[in-house]
């Protein structure tokens, strides 16, 4: 009786040992807000559907924020058309989010205070962003895929400081040269966007793959600045880094 005892313990631990050293993918929560569902499997908060989700405040969040210590990744659908206002803010443990092609709008403060996360494609279809999206967030490489948005928020990129700004050669805000120019029409100017002052800077992406900061883009700047801000030392500092730059290529 006793053999048999042990032997059936044995087995059971053997059992437990087996089963404990296999991953195990816990279905935290789910549930649907607006035309989109969401859940939370393991550390992943997956947004899928046909549709825009809808918009949150501060005061009004969205259903995942219960569970926001918990939530290190993100994944929205392709079906998904529109990220809500406010729908990952301060989910500060994210740090990584996949964004598919087929997303056209984030919503304003989308991203605000998600200080984790480093990093950010944006799709080709996304053609509006928000106020302050990437505000107070840790993305020092923000990355466009596409070579046009119609419309950009303000503040969009204030307060992540340094970051690069890939975008494709041309990139253009409703029609206008996304980067500052002589006539201070600059859409990524205006949102802390800058070539000194710890502000993001555009970096284009060339068709060889090649990164490199637009020359014209350089000089415009530093002409706006002297135009607008009579900062002689600003325009005399960055022909400095673009001719600088220019050498080291050669």
């Amino acid at each position: 009786m006793m053999k048999t005892i042990k032997k059936t313990i044995s087995v059971l631990l053997s059992l437990m040992l087996v089963f404990g050293a296999l991953p195990i993918t816990v279905l935290a929560a789910s549930g649907t807000t607006g035309d989109v569902a969401w859940e939370i499997t393991g550390d992943t908060l997956s947004i899928t559907g046909s549709g825009e989700m809808p918009d949150y405040t501060s005061s009004s969040s969205p259903p995942w924020e219960d569970y926001e210590d918990s939530i290190n990744k993100i994944t929205v659908a392709s079906g998904v058309t529109k990220i809500g206002n406010y729908a990952f803010f301060g989910l500060e443990e994210v740090t990584s989010v996949t964004l598919n092609e087929g997303l056209e709008t984030i919503g304003t403060y989308t991203f605000n205070y998600c200080s984790a996360l480093n990093e950010l494609v944006i799709p080709s279809t996304v053609k509006n962003i928000g106020s302050a999206a990437f505000g107070n967030s840790g993305i020092n490489s923000l990355i466009f895929n596409g070579t046009s948005l119609v419309a950009v928020g303000s503040n969009t990129f204030k307060t992540i400081s340094n970051a690069k700004i890939l975008v494709p050669e041309g990139f253009t805000v409703g029609g206008t040269a996304a980067v500052a120019n002589k006539t201070g029409n600059a859409p990524f100017y205006n949102n802390y966007v800058g070539f000194s002052n710890g502000n993001a800077t555009v970096y284009w992406v060339n068709e060889d793959g090649t990164v490199s900061v637009s020359a014209e883009w350089i000089i415009q700047l530093a002409e706006y600045r002297l135009k607008v801000e009579k900062t002689q030392s600003d325009y005399e500092a960055i022909k400095e880094i673009y001719e600088e730059e220019n050498e080291a290529k050669k």
